[in-house]
């Protein structure tokens, strides 16, 4: 719509969906807490998702510039950021799906791994200069409303 914005619009959309993953790590934290009744069952894990997450926003951002040749320019650490928080945020989830066995967590962990799918495919869009690319279009739209539609009903479930 007005083009000449296009870097606040992205750097407000990573930075707000960014502050919406924390909260639900938060909730998610907060579930895990409430069932795990040893003080190392519950930080451990925690430890091991934050490194892996560090481990994979590390792997992704050098493979997708190197391998991809895609292009963050100033946007490279807001993108950091963002994946990194994304990554922690999909990973804890399917932790919890896995420490809790219910649909409900499931479904969430279901829901983060489309968002994640989304994302990156949105990654290729803006910063492989394929924003108009149909397919991509297409697939991202699918992967972000599919997702929505799974988180939210978490949100039901819960």
């Amino acid at each position: 719509m007005y083009p000449y914005h296009e870097n606040k619009y992205l750097t407000f959309g990573m930075s707000s969906f960014g502050v919406g993953h924390i909260f639900y790590s938060a909730s998610i934290i907060l579930f895990l807490q409430s069932s795990m009744n040893v003080f190392a069952e519950k930080y451990l894990a925690l430890i091991i998702i934050f490194a892996l997450a560090v481990i994979l926003t590390t792997i992704i951002y050098f493979a997708s510039k190197n391998v991809m040749k895609l292009k963050y320019g100033s946007f490279a650490p807001l993108v950091n950021a963002y994946s990194f928080v994304l990554l922690f945020t999909t990973m804890l989830s399917i932790y919890a799906s896995f420490a809790f066995t219910t649909l409900p967590m499931f479904v969430l962990a279901i829901g983060f791994v489309m968002f994640l799918i989304s994302d990156l495919i949105l990654s290729i869009q803006y910063f492989g200069g394929k924003q108009m690319d149909k397919k991509l279009i297409f697939f991202n739209h699918l992967f972000y409303y599919l997702a929505q539609i799974t988180i939210a009903m978490f949100i039901f479930f819960v």
